[in-house]
């Protein structure tokens, strides 16, 4: 029979081998993604291939001070000056190949010839269909703010860097303790209606946005508890939903929104209300190339 004190250095011991990478003979070691699969990686990871919303895996790899370890240019839709930053953090990401389709998917053909030790992407289901073309791949779709620390994590073992994910939680935990700090005297009430949507395709892209807006003092008119990461509505919702608040992902979106005949009446629109949602962007960075 174990005794209290034995069962304690038991459990202690068994969750201690589930944080810490399953690793064979050969040195291969057994990491579990975000979506919860088993993946077998290399001893030493050198070379990754990010696909999905690249610019946000890449920015997990600069965390891990990694950026050298990419192989791949930024995806058509990141390669403007929008994105600049990650040129200064990676210049040779300018001209070099881009793994994906105009359409957002995984072009395989390039991937393969990239030979990536890792392919990190943001969907599990692009995860194992490349998985089964022969390529190692990590889902790390980011739902909720612990998936945020949880991708660190996960980046941090892929590299093996030891101090990398408790650190970047550490961060992030003190920024939300701030934000709440902040804003504990605000009520419900007096908060703004805010609408973060790309409105050329009438959607809200990311539910993990469900939790920003709130986070950061507002309410979100699209936080219907939904489980899929987009919410697609149409005109008809955004003037039932009147947001306070617009923020939108361009310069060139502003003004398409501000110049919409449809959404004068808005308190966003009328308030002068509609605003650009800060990105890896800078003044005087390189800005990519047109790319191949």
């Amino acid at each position: 029979m174990v005794n209290r004190r034995s069962f304690g250095r038991l459990l202690s011991g068994g969750l201690l081998m589930l944080a810490c990478p399953a690793r064979s003979a050969s040195g291969e070691r057994a990491l579990v993604d975000l979506a919860g699969r088993r993946v077998v990686v290399p001893r030493s990871v050198r070379r990754v291939a990010t696909v999905g919303a690249g610019p946000v895996l890449n920015g997990f790899v600069f965390a891990a001070r990694r950026a050298d370890a990419l192989v791949n240019g930024l995806p058509g839709f990141a390669r403007t000056p929008r994105w600049a930053y990650h040129m200064l953090f990676a210049p040779r990401l300018a001209d070099m190949p881009i793994p994906q389709a105009a359409n957002g998917g995984p072009n395989l053909e390039t991937l393969l010839a990239l030979a990536p030790d890792v392919v990190l992407t943001s969907s599990a289901e692009v995860a194992e269909s490349l998985q089964s073309s022969g390529l190692i791949c990590l889902a790390m779709g980011l739902v909720t703010p612990e998936d945020v620390k949880a991708a660190a994590r996960l980046v941090q073992d892929v590299f093996e860097e030891e101090d990398h994910g408790a650190v970047y939680a550490a961060y992030f935990d003190s920024i939300v303790a701030e934000a709440r700090e902040k804003l504990a005297h605000v009520t419900k009430e007096a908060r703004p209606r805010v609408l973060n949507a790309h409105f050329d395709a009438l959607t809200q892209l990311h539910k993990i946005g469900e939790w920003w807006i709130p986070m950061a003092g507002g309410v979100s008119v699209t936080d219907n508890g939904r489980a899929a990461q987009a919410h697609k509505f149409d005109i008809e919702a955004v003037l039932k939903w009147n947001p306070d608040r617009i923020l939108v992902s361009s310069r060139s979106e502003k003004v398409a929104v501000a110049a919409d005949a449809r959404l004068v009446e808005l308190n966003a629109v009328r308030n002068g209300e509609i605003h650009v949602v800060p990105c890896a962007s800078t003044t005087g960075a390189t800005t990519p190339s047109s790319g191949r």
